[in-house]
Order: C-alpha cells, then sequence, then structure tokens
C-alpha cells in the first residue's frame, strides 16, 4: 500500500512542472531583498542511532455515548453553539480513525487532531486521560477536514487549522480555542483575506502567543498555480487584527510551513528557486520592523541542486531554525542559526542510517535545544528521532509499536522535555504517543 503522503508528492512533482503563470499574494510594504543566508559551510554529521526511546503514555480516543464537550463563545466570528462529543481513552471500543494527523503540545495541556473527526484536548492534570473533543462551532460536529490539518498552542490556548473548515469548506478557517476553568471554549475563527483564489487556508499554523501565522496553500484541482500566501494575525489590547499578507509570485507552495517567534517568521516554500537555476526549494526568514514585516534572507543549502524540498517543515526556537529537506536523498535536516539579521548553517542532520527510505525531514520540530525530525513514510509504519546539544550527534530513535500502515511521525511536537508524536493510520483507529526526553544525550562538549 503507498502511503498518500508519497502519492501526493509524486503528484505533485509531475504536476508542478507543467503548471505556470498567475502571480500569487506578494508582500506588504515593499520588504528588502533576501540576504544570502548560506555563507557557511555545513558540518557533516555521519551520527546512527545508539538508542530508542519509548512512550511514556499512549493518547487515544474513542467515541462514547455521553458527550463531554468544547463550548464556543459568543463573538462576531463565531456562532454560540456548543459542540457535542466526548473521547475517552478509558473506554473499549472501536478507535479513532486518522487520529494523530496534526498535534499540539505544551506543558499544561496536548492537542491531537483526527483526521475527520475533530480535535481532541488532554490535559495534563488529568493524567492525559478524558479528552474534549474539539469541533467548530456550528458544524454539527464535523470537524476541521481532513488530510491537511494543523494544529499549535501555547499553554491552554490552541490553534486548529482546518483546510475544508468554515462556512466556505473550500476556503478553510483557523480556530483559537482556550481553556476556562476547565472547559476548552472557542473563542475566535479566523478566516482569509477573501482572494478568490484561496485554497487550504489553515494547511499549516504557528502560534507564538501574540501572533497567528497561517498558511494558505493554492493547490490544483484545475490549472490554479502552485502558489500560496501567509496571513498573520496579532493581537493588541484584547482584539486579534489581520497584520500582514506575505506571499511570491512563483509556483513555489509558499506557506506549506510556517513557524513563528517574536518578530521573526519563517515560511516553507518547498518548490522554491531561490537563485533561479535550481528549484531545492527555501525557506524565508522574515522580521518584523518599523511596524511591517519585511523579508531578510532566503535559507537554502548552498551544495543542493534541486528537488530537495527545503522547507516542507520548519521550526524555530529563538534565533535557531530547524528546516526539513525530504528530498535530499534519504531525506534530512538543516540546523540554522541566527545572530542578529544574518542566518549561518550550522550543520545537516541525515537520515540516520541511510535507512529512513525516503521523507526524513517531512516534518520538523524544536525546543529548549532539542530537536524532533521524522520521515512518516519510511519503513516500518514511519520513524522519528530525538537529538539535542551543540554538534547534534547522538539521534535516539522515537519507538512505538505502530500499525504498519501508520504514518508515525505525520505531526511532531515538543515542549519542555516531553515530544508528542502522531501516528494516524487512514480508516482505522490510531494513536498519538507521549515521550519523555529528559534523558536524551547531550552532544555538547
Amino acid at each position: 500500500m503507498v502511503p498518500r503522503r508519497v502519492l501526493l508528492r509524486a503528484v505533485a512533482v509531475s504536476t508542478v512542472g507543467a503548471l505556470a503563470g498567475c502571480a500569487g499574494l506578494t508582500d506588504d510594504g515593499d520588504p528588502a531583498e533576501p540576504t544570502d543566508g548560506r555563507s557557511a559551510e555545513p558540518t557533516a554529521t555521519d551520527a546512527t542511532p545508539t538508542a530508542t526511546a519509548t512512550p511514556t503514555a499512549t493518547l487515544t480516543a474513542t467515541r462514547t455515548p455521553e458527550p463531554r464537550s468544547a463550548t464556543a463563545t459568543s463573538t462576531p466570528n463565531t456562532p454560540a453553539t456548543p459542540t457535542a462529543g466526548v473521547a475517552s481513552e478509558r473506554e473499549l471500543g472501536a478507535g479513532v480513525d486518522g487520529f494523530g494527523r496534526a498535534v499540539a503540545l505544551s506543558e499544561a495541556a496536548a492537542i491531537v487532531v483526527a483526521e475527520g473527526h475533530g480535535a481532541y484536548a488532554f490535559d495534563a492534570a488529568d493524567g492525559w486521560e478524558e479528552p474534549t473533543l474539539l469541533s467548530p462551532a456550528g458544524t454539527d460536529d464535523e470537524g476541521f477536514g481532513g488530510h491537511g490539518v494543523s494544529a499549535a498552542m501555547v499553554d491552554t490556548r490552541a490553534v486548529i487549522g482546518g483546510p475544508s473548515a468554515g462556512p466556505d469548506p473550500n476556503g478553510g478557517a483557523v480556530y483559537l480555542f482556550e481553556r476556562n476553568d476547565g472547559e476548552w471554549v472557542q473563542q475566535r475563527r479566523f478566516g482569509s483575506a477573501g482572494d478568490d483564489d484561496t485554497d487550504e487556508f489553515g494547511r499549516s499554523v504557528a502560534f507564538d502567543g501574540s501572533r497567528i501565522v497561517v498558511g494558505d496553500v493554492h493547490r490544483p484541482t484545475t490549472m490554479v498555480p502552485w502558489t500560496g500566501g501567509v496571513e498573520v494575525f496579532a493581537i493588541a489590547d484584547g482584539e486579534w487584527r489581520r497584520e500582514a499578507s506575505l506571499g511570491t509570485d512563483a509556483s513555489d507552495l509558499f506557506g506549506t510551513a510556517v513557524a513563528v517567534d517574536g518578530d521573526v517568521l519563517l515560511v516553507g516554500a518547498p518548490y522554491a528557486d531561490p537563485d533561479d537555476d535550481r528549484t531545492t526549494g527555501a525557506v524565508y526568514a522574515y522580521e518584523f520592523t518599523d511596524g511591517e514585516w519585511n523579508r531578510r534572507a532566503a535559507l537554502s543549502p548552498a551544495e543542493f541542486d534541486g528537488g530537495e524540498h527545503v522547507g516542507q517543515s520548519v521550526a524555530l526556537d529563538g534565533d535557531r531554525a530547524v528546516v526539513g529537506a525530504p528530498g535530499d536523498g534519504d531525506g534530512s535536516a538543516v540546523v540554522y542559526e541566527r545572530e542578529g539579521r544574518e542566518w549561518t548553517q550550522q550543520t545537516r542532520l541525515p537520515a540516520p542510517g541511510g535507512d529512513a527510505e525516503g521523507g526524513f525531514g517531512d516534518v520538523v520540530a524544536t525546543a529548549d535545544g532539542t530537536a524532533v525530525v521524522a520521515a512518516p513514510d519510511a519503513v516500518e509504519g514511519g520513524r522519528a528521532y530525538a537529538v539535542r546539544g551543540d554538534d547534534w550527534s547522538d539521534p535516539v530513535r522515537l519507538a512505538a509499536d505502530v500499525d504498519p500502515d501508520a504514518e508515525f511521525g505525520a505531526d511532531v511536537a515538543l515542549a519542555g522535555d516531553a515530544a508528542l508524536v502522531g501516528a494516524p493510520v487512514f480508516d482505522d483507529a490510531s494513536d498519538a504517543y507521549l515521550y519523555d526526553l529528559s534523558s536524551l544525550p547531550n552532544g555538547e562538549t
């Protein structure tokens, strides 16, 4: 059985070359020209895994007849209609299929989105049990859409992207939930800027507490080019407002991945041609200065010569970025450090042992000096590795007894010493796995 992500990637490669033409979104406010973020030579890493880590908890969800539900507050964009449904890890019965398509994690809670079945909020105080089912208000418990869902969270606030959700299922929507007095409440729904070509708004999301960044990727159902855009929303005086709309004029899938931390924003465009001679993909780095977002750099390793899909995934933690390049042989991840406005390539993390069989770097996460890199389409139902330290050696495989048809690592999230890994199975019961990484080897010298 060919995983759907592999099939979609094959379709993407064959289609992009045949499509060209129409312009996508453009940057607000005449952004500065990109600076060269590829000045340093990468440090080679030939490490192989020396250990495995097993999950401390397995998060599952089953439907029960007595609902425990999230409610919705009355806001201009959100009907005050409570949702229904509950999922409990302790219930026996048929599991939820596609569970783990997107995940988000904080030290207080976890969000696991099930493909087509809503999102499940697990609270640490409950021992990661008895989750609450979150669904968009007023949608009759239809969930957030299918394959392209996304999630991010800070503390007990969660942002969930649904490319097939909202009043216009072809446009998509993004929802903000917050836990108040033990109950999860929908606070706001965000929509696109109204572009007629909008498609898959919510394909990617990032959230740092004060900004929500949404990727809006235009995938061709007819002859619409593979363009994309990014919408930035900021909160001021308790109100959310649209801060910027960013994009390129190329068929590069700009917005496939996004990350934000304060006044720094990263956007992945896995089909970008940063030097006008090699379609390696790139991550565009923006900085918020003088009241607007300005592009500062295009991150794409100089040694790549095309087809690496740089920017398929991206993660940001302070001045460190981890960028996925799943098309680089068996795949890799590239680590960048920022000093001032300059981004410098530090190292490249290849697929451990060279045995991921493609797609290593399809998903990345980073926090507190730790990175997790996943290959959800790899052998044995997908693989994910965690690594820590300045020299990025001694990667540890996150092990789990998963269905061979699972996509272990379809999404990953980090918070403190914990990692959450989704392992969705199409049309079958699925799980997500929580790991304690406090004993992860540290390669610092």
